[in-house]
């Protein structure tokens, strides 16, 4: 599950950690989202790539908080070529999220030239920047690299969540439910067969 904070932060520390502490953070505030998950900022920084601080898997698509499916398979929230089936885009309320969020990221998931915790002492003007993506663009990696904004003091913007994979269990009255449909084809098999039909 993916989402985009409701709450902002600095772009100044060079430690991934402390990004994946923000987004953690902002996940515990919502009480519709699952527990016992870990969340990972989708961020790079000089030294962490967001595909490695954030990993995705083959096998286990990407959904948001509307419970839209984001991604077929984890590698294609990274490819440059892919196409999203719907845009991250929302908060951890399940709320239309803002339109940028700092990754400092390129794709295919790695660090970009103005990566998170960037600076440059030598620049009169936007000393700090970051690379952005806009949550509601799904074309070619643009939702995480197609801004960069600036300033003399950090940039203060929400970032991406990742969660670790969700194991979905249904609720005990869809079992009864799936256990019911299936004795009555289970009948109507024996009806049918004892009818000669």
């Amino acid at each position: 599950m993916a989402f985009v904070t409701a709450g902002f932060r600095d772009s100044a520390s060079t430690n991934i950690a402390d990004y994946n502490t923000f987004v953690t953070q902002q996940a515990a505030l919502s009480t519709s989202l699952p527990t016992g998950v870990t969340w990972r900022a989708i961020g790079s920084t000089a030294t962490v790539y967001a595909r490695d601080n954030a990993p995705t898997y083959a096998d286990i698509p990407i959904y948001n908080t509307r419970g839209q499916r984001v991604a077929n398979s984890g590698p294609e929230v990274w490819d440059p070529f892919a196409i999203l089936l719907h845009p991250i885009g929302y908060d951890q309320y399940g709320s239309q999220a803002g339109t940028v969020v700092m990754t400092g990221t390129y794709p295919p998931g790695v660090k970009s030239n103005t990566p998170l915790g960037y600076y440059n002492p030598e620049a009169i003007f936007s000393k700090y920047r970051v690379t952005a993506g806009q949550p509601p663009l799904l074309h070619y990696g643009l939702w995480y690299d197609s801004d960069e904004p600036g300033g003399p003091n950090p940039i203060f913007l929400p970032m991406y969540a990742l969660s670790s994979p969700i194991t979905v269990i249904p609720e005990p009255s869809t079992l009864v439910l799936w256990s019911g449909l299936g004795a009555m084809g289970l009948v109507m098999a024996w009806r049918k067969r004892n009818q000669g039909g």
